[in-house]
Formats: structure tokens, sequence, C-alpha cells
């Protein structure tokens, strides 16, 4: 008699393991193999041979472990899977926020998804600081070097000036000496050089309150047409545009040791006129060079300015007849012979 043959059981869905809990970070999860699974209650008591398109072999990287029903398929319980895998089931999840002050990098779209928990995350080529973070170290601050106090010389006399107004008012009115104001007082014969010692002196001695006469008792004197500059011997036809420009030498560090009378009285050789007639005489004199260029320079107690030229009328030296010279190329000629005798060349 022929066996009747034994119908296969339908297939039915595989049991999964309880549905995953998202934990931070997720624990190994244990799943069932995800190919049809007989069931138990339609299986017959015999032992059926094992159906062609089934395999009861595990997975590769997985373990068998034997069934608790005797005969039923084994149960496939896979390893625990890793960080990274476990977070890719669930890409939109575990997203890191953006850093502050980053900006999207231009190849982080193929790897957009992956785990900022993982050690192969692409969190460092996704996210590309432009500033340094909050809790980076600051920088030490640089050690502070004292700046070097600015003096400003008089030019003609020894005093020094810490800003640049008092050095002003003491070269105009101890040294230019163009404006003078004398006490209208009856006895008092004394003069001064400056508005602010004119009232000072008004109010003091003769007991006046507001004092506004300066403006109306000074006298303009004779004023000097040329100045010229100690440090670099520059020529200037007005007196604001010389102060600012010895200011300016004064400022990038220069004192009064890098003064030198000399460079003043060439650079008045050359103002117009004076300039020609000088020129004219030294190549005169070139005969007694030998042939070789003569070098001058003037020493100060001969040819600087004298004391008292224009308060009392003193006869003025080199300095003077130079700054104040306005005359012909007669007057122009006999200066420069002046200038010649009185130089160490």
């Amino acid at each position: 008699l022929s066996m009747p043959q034994q119908q296969q059981p339908r297939p039915q869905a595989s049991t999964l393991a309880p549905p995953l809990k998202t934990p931070s970070p997720p624990p190994a999860l244990t799943m069932t193999h995800s190919s049809p699974v007989p069931s138990a209650s339609a299986i017959p008591t015999t032992n059926a041979p094992p159906t062609p398109g089934s395999s009861s072999a595990p997975l590769p990287g997985s373990t068998a472990v034997p069934s608790p029903a005797d005969g039923a398929p084994p149960v496939i319980k896979k390893k625990p899977l890793s960080r990274t895998s476990a977070t890719t089931l669930r890409p939109n999840l575990m997203r890191a926020p953006p850093m502050p002050g980053s900006q999207m990098s231009p190849s982080a779209g193929s790897s957009r998804d992956a785990s900022p928990w993982s050690i192969n995350s692409a969190r460092p080529t996704m996210f590309r600081p432009s500033a340094p973070s909050a809790h980076s170290q600051a920088p030490l601050p640089m050690p502070q070097i004292p700046k070097k106090q600015i003096l400003y010389w008089c030019t003609s006399c020894e005093v020094s000036f810490k800003r640049k107004y008092d050095w002003k008012r003491h070269e105009d009115e101890f040294h230019e000496r163009w404006r003078k104001y004398p006490c209208p007082e009856p006895g008092c014969n004394r003069s001064f050089w400056g508005p602010n010692l004119f009232n000072q002196h008004h109010k003091l001695s003769h007991g006046c309150k507001t004092c506004p006469h300066a403006e109306k008792v000074v006298k303009f004197l004779r004023k000097r047409h040329y100045w010229a500059c100690g440090f670099c011997s520059a020529l200037h036809p007005a007196r604001e545009r010389h102060v600012e420009h010895v200011a300016r030498h004064f400022e990038s560090g220069l004192g009064k040791a890098d003064w030198v009378h000399s460079r003043v009285i060439y650079g008045l050789l050359h103002q117009p006129l004076i300039h020609g007639a000088w020129d004219t005489l030294v190549r005169a004199k070139q005969a007694e060079f030998g042939g070789r260029r003569p070098q001058f320079s003037w020493h100060p107690s001969k040819t600087g300015r004298a004391q008292g030229f224009l308060e009392k009328g003193n006869p003025g030296q080199l300095q003077d007849l130079l700054e104040f010279f306005s005359g012909d190329e007669y007057e122009a000629q006999w200066i420069v012979s002046v200038a010649y005798d009185l130089s160490d060349i």
C-alpha cells in the first residue's frame, strides 16, 4: 500500500521578540530569524524530513540555541548589534544638533544619518566650526610694554614739556616774542610777551577783576620770515607749519640731543636770494678746497639767536639775520659772507 503524501503545513509569520525599546545607548537585541517557521501545533507526531525550501543552519555571525519544543526548528539568537548598526535601524532618532557657530559641510550628505555616539561617526566632517568654542581656552593677554614718555624740548633753551600746548606757548612767549603786552597803568613800566602773563599781573598788582585789556595794549613787533629744523634742515616760511614739523620729530622719539644747530643754519641758507648768493660764494672759494667738497659747521654761541635782539634792539647774530631777512641781493651777499667767515670748515 502506498503511504498518503504528507501535506506540508502552511508557513506562518515569524514570531519576533518583544518590540525594541529606545535606550541610550541601545542594548543588545534578541530576535528570531526572519525566514518562515512552521507552527508547532501543525507538526505531526512523526518527525518529518526538512523541507527543501527551509534551512536550519544558523545565519553567519549567529549561534543556534536548542528549541524548547522537541523537533521544532532551532531558534536563532543573533549576537548583540553594535551601536552603529542599532542606531542605523532608527536613523532619525539620534541625530546630533548643529554646533553653535558651525556650518554643514558639502560632503556631509552621504553620512548625515551617522550616529553621534559611534566612533566612526561622520561628525568631524559634518560639522566644521568657523569660530573657536566657548569652552576653549582663551589666549593669554600679552604683557603691556610701557610707552616711552614723549618730551617736547625747547629749541632755544634746555626746558622740556610733556604737553605739546605748553611747549608751543613757551616757544612763542619766550623766544619768538613778536607780540608785546606793556602794562598801561601809570608808573608801571613792566611788559609781558603773552596775554596770560599780562592778565595775571593786571589782576594781582592793579586790582583788575575781569581784565579784558590784553588785546587793547598788545603791540606787534618784527616777525621772523623763515624757520629751519635742527633735525633735518627743512625750511619753513610759516611758523605754525614749522612747529608741527618739529613736533612730529619729537613724537617719533627724537630729543634735544639730536637737534644740531649747524643744520638750522644750513637750512636757512636755502631760502630765496640767500641760496643763490651762497652757492656763488662757495664756487668762488672752490680753489681753496683742493677739489674736495667742503663741510661747514657753525657754533651756536657765535651764530645762534642773540638775547634781547627783538625787545632791546641788540645787534643780531647770524641766525637772527637769516630768519628776519627780507632784503635784496646786495644784503643777501653780505649775509652769506658773514656765514662763511663764521663757519668751521
